[in-house]
């Protein structure tokens, strides 16, 4: 299901703030990944009723090493997808997401979310 549907000019404006934000952040993610769970819910991007726990693309994805992986994410539906296993699984693994904005993850999700 693609989330985004509903959303409007302002919401993707606010989409595109907080990855500007991002990219010029320095310093402990938590706060950001905080925000960002909270954005993601708030703007209703994450699937709610999702099976993330049998979402094997997006483990696929994740264990990929290589930058082409990001070419997956012109598929607007598996990007959703993706930022709602990744919002999940940080709930049972804590910092994961803040780990993913320091590894520069999560901004290129949001890039590529906000340019499909």
């Amino acid at each position: 299901m693609d989330t985004t549907q509903k959303l409007i000019g302002a919401d993707w404006q606010e989409l595109i703030n907080f990855n500007r934000k991002v990219e010029l952040f320095k310093g402990d993610y938590s706060d950001i990944a905080d925000e960002f769970v909270q954005l993601m819910y708030d703007k209703k991007i994450i699937v709610e009723g999702f099976h993330w726990t049998k979402f094997s693309a997006g483990e696929l994805w994740m264990k990929d090493d290589s930058e082409s992986k990001y070419e997956k994410l012109n598929d607007r539906r598996f990007t959703v997808e993706l930022i709602t296993a990744l919002v999940r699984q940080d709930r049972f693994a804590t910092g994961s997401i803040a780990r993913w904005f320091e590894l520069g993850i999560i901004q290129k999700i949001i890039a590529r979310l906000i340019n499909n």
